[in-house]
This record gives structure tokens, C-alpha cells and sequence, in this order.
């Protein structure tokens, strides 16, 4: 049966445990949004293979490759939609997850979502990405054992289980998130990204302690109780610790400005793990729209289209609302 699958983005605010100073290393928190939205249909076929104008052949040969691996039934993939790729929106892990689960929604297979997420490889380091396509919300989950392994990204390392959610709190319904993606930012991927986790891991124990404060008392009371100016301040502090600090610091000067000068203003701000992508929640607005309806199985209903905005200087700009 031909199915269609929709999946959202999210936001990453950063890894809380890079120092190996607790029980469970990484861990992380984030934003789920309700767009852009990736598009992505799937239908029995011969052979696995995996078609869309915006994949390149190596993506498409690697998510051809994950199906082969997790031993699934043959399925033809089309990528109708996808967001911007290494700018901090989870798009890797979107792709990976949803040929997974696009793949058993079309053959009918009665698959847990843990399974599915298993199944993709992705979340070695936290789990934002995974908890993200499934549930909407702002999320923070426990990582994984500690086992003395080496830091290393998401990308670059399975699971060893799933991530267990610590937070789980809806988004307040008026309070609206721009993402900026300014002409100066630095995309960091691949083997750079790996070179980075080397270089920079472990962090200071007191910087990560610090941070697990910063989150727990000042980020998540923040988004339960709808206070902006909480959130601005605790993002603030988080972003000046750990491993978000090495991250911010290895942007041109120009983003690292953008980045205080927002927050100076009293803006909540962030950037999305380590990537050009900057996120704003600058304003409450009233939400008029509908929210998608949302499903522990695939495929995902769509979201309604969100209000485009631009700010000069940046690119792939636009309002979106949290889900």
C-alpha cells in the first residue's frame, strides 16, 4: 500500500553531560516544530530504492543502504519535501527515521516506535531527534550509559538504547519561534564534526553541573510557566557552558554578535546544535491556526503552512510555531 509520511523539525539547545561526570553521558534538550515539513512517500516494491530531486545520490544510497541493514521489506522511497540539511534542524535523523517508519507503514508492519527508532541508527548522543518525530512538545532526555566510551555526535555512533524522556511539556500555544539562518554562520558536518567532538570533549565536570542547573531551574520552569524573560536568562547561561560554549565560539564574529545582541534585547535565542541555524522566540502572538493532529504511528497528519517573515541579513528565514 502506497503511504505518505510527514515529519517535523526540531530545535536542539545542547548536550548536558559532556564530561562523563554522571551515570549517563550526552542527553540533550530541544523544541519540536510544526515546520518545514518533510514530505516523503513509500510504496512496495522489488528492490529498495530511495528517488527525490532533493537528495543527492550518496543520501539516497545510504538511506538505501539502512533499509537493506535493518532488514526490511523491499520499498520504493520518494523525498517529495525536505528542509535545509546541516543547519541544525534534524534533518539527517528526520530522513533515517522516516524511511523506516514510511517503509513499515506501507507493508503493514507492527512496529514500536522505540523499534522503528532503533531501527534508523541515529540518537547515539540524544535522543531530541528521535522523541521529536514522535510527540510534539519541549523535551529533554537521560542519554546514554556511561560506559567510558569517546564523545562523539549523533551521526557518528548507534544507540545502545533508547533515550530515556527526563521532560516532556507542550509548547505555550502563543509563543511563535523565528529561525534565522544568517550569511556569515558556519556549518560544521561530517568528519569536521567528529574532529570537533575530539577536540573539545570531555568539557569541565563544574560547566556541565552548571549547565544541568541552568536547564532544570531556569529552561524547563521557563517553558511550563510561559515566562519569556526566564527563558532568555536561562538560555543565556546555558549557551556560555560546556560543550554549546565551544560550539558558539567556533562561529564568525558576526553570529556570535547577532547571537548577544538578541539576547541583550531580551529575546530568548539559541542555536541549533552545531550549526548555522539561530532560533528566536522574540514574541507572543495569538495562534489561530489548528495544530496538526499527532500519532504515536506514521504517517504524520501535516501541519498548516506557517507565516513567512524575513529579517536582513539572513536566509531561509520564517515564522513557525512549536508543536
Amino acid at each position: 500500500m502506497r503511504r505518505a509520511l510527514t515529519a517535523y523539525p526540531r530545535l536542539h539547545l545542547g548536550l548536558l553531560d559532556t564530561a562523563g561526570i554522571s551515570r549517563r553521558v550526552y542527553g540533550g534538550a530541544g523544541f519540536a516544530l510544526d515546520g518545514p515539513a518533510m514530505i516523503m512517500h513509500a510504496e512496495p516494491a522489488r528492490r529498495h530504492g530511495v528517488a527525490g530531486g532533493c537528495l543527492g545520490a550518496a543520501e539516497a544510497r545510504r538511506l538505501t543502504g539502512l533499509l537493506e541493514k535493518a532488514g526490511l521489506p523491499a520499498t520504493s522511497l520518494t523525498v517529495e519535501r525536505l528542509p535545509p540539511r546541516h543547519i541544525g534542524l534534524g534533518t539527517g535523523t528526520m530522513l533515517c527515521l522516516g524511511a523506516v517508519a514510511a517503509t513499515a507503514a506501507c507493508h503493514g508492519l507492527r512496529l514500536t516506535p522505540e523499534r522503528m527508532s532503533l531501527l534508523s541508527g541515529r540518537g547515539g548522543t540524544s535522543g531530541i531527534g528521535w522523541h521529536a518525530f514522535w510527540r510534539g512538545g519541549f523535551l529533554v532526555d537521560c542519554g546514554q550509559p556511561n560506559t567510558g566510551q569517546a564523545m562523539r555526535p549523533s551521526s557518528a555512533g548507534a544507540p545502545r538504547e533508547s533515550p530515556p524522556l527526563s521532560v516532556a511539556l507542550p509548547i505555550p500555544e502563543h509563543w511563535a519561534f523565528a529561525l534565522l539562518l544568517p550569511a556569515s554562520g558556519t556549518t560544521v558536518s561530517g568528519a569536521r564534526e567528529r574532529d570537533f567532538f575530539a577536540e573539545h570533549t570531555p568539557t569541565p565536570g563544574r560547566e556541565c553541573l552548571s549547565a544541568f542547573s541552568a536547564l532544570y531551574h531556569s529552561i524547563v520552569p521557563a517553558v511550563a510557566n510561559a515566562d519569556l524573560p526566564l527563558l532568555c536568562e536561562g538560555l543565556a547561561e546555558f549557551q556560555s557552558l560546556g560543550l554549546k560554549k565551544a560550539e558558539i565560539s567556533c562561529q564568525s564574529s558576526s553570529v556570535r554578535v547577532l547571537l548577544e545582541t538578541l539576547l541583550g534585547a531580551g529575546l530568548p535565542t539559541g542555536m541549533s546544535s552545531l550549526a548555522s541555524v539561530r532560533w528566536c522566540s522574540p514574541f507572543t502572538r495569538a495562534v489561530t491556526r489548528r495544530r496538526a493532529a499527532r500519532s504515536s504511528t506514521p504517517p504524520h497528519a501535516a501541519a498548516p503552512g506557517s507565516s513567512p517573515g524575513r529579517v536582513p541579513g539572513t536566509s531561509g528565514t520564517g515564522w513557525t510555531g512549536g508543536r
